[in-house]
């Protein structure tokens, strides 16, 4: 009988085991309205139209492809500027500061740990790593794999 029921729990534990590594397999996706914060470490990249209030150490690009982009950014770190064909790359490399980017067709891009953002407008926002955000009245947690959120007003 103890065998069996030992061979029972180990049956039990591969395949929860292997469920929840499919659940984690692949990236999640999340609908919100509007508004999005979120603080961790890693990877967060956010495109489309709005404005994004971030603070970090890492490295922060921001990709201005609307030619209206609005960059105010504190703190440390080397500005290397680049022309991508239609599109103006800002690159802020030792970025250890905050930063606000209001404009449309932007993408920012911050790498690193101890970040925190808030982001308001419409587009997708794509969190790699280790941490929290909230969306409307969600909250989930950043993954390895990614989490994709998609905003709208």
């Amino acid at each position: 009988m103890t065998t069996k029921r030992s061979t029972s729990l180990l049956i039990v534990f591969v395949l929860l085991l292997a469920l929840s590594a499919t659940a984690f397999a692949g990236s999640a996706h999340v609908s919100g309205t509007g508004t999005l914060t979120a603080s961790g470490s890693g990877r967060a990249v956010l495109r489309g139209d709005g404005s994004v209030d971030a603070s970090g150490n890492g490295v922060l690009k921001v990709l201005d492809c609307g030619g209206d982009a609005v960059i105010h950014v504190t703190g440390n770190g080397l500005k290397v500027i680049k022309q991508k064909g239609n599109c103006v790359l800002y690159k802020y490399v030792g970025f250890n500061g905050t930063a606000s980017v209001v404009g449309d067709n932007i993408k920012v891009k911050i790498k690193g740990i101890a970040i925190d953002m808030t982001a308001h407008g419409t587009g997708v926002v794509r969190l790699n790593g280790v941490g929290v955000y909230h969306v409307g009245n969600q909250t989930g947690l950043w993954s390895e794999p990614g989490v994709e959120i998609y905003l709208s007003e």
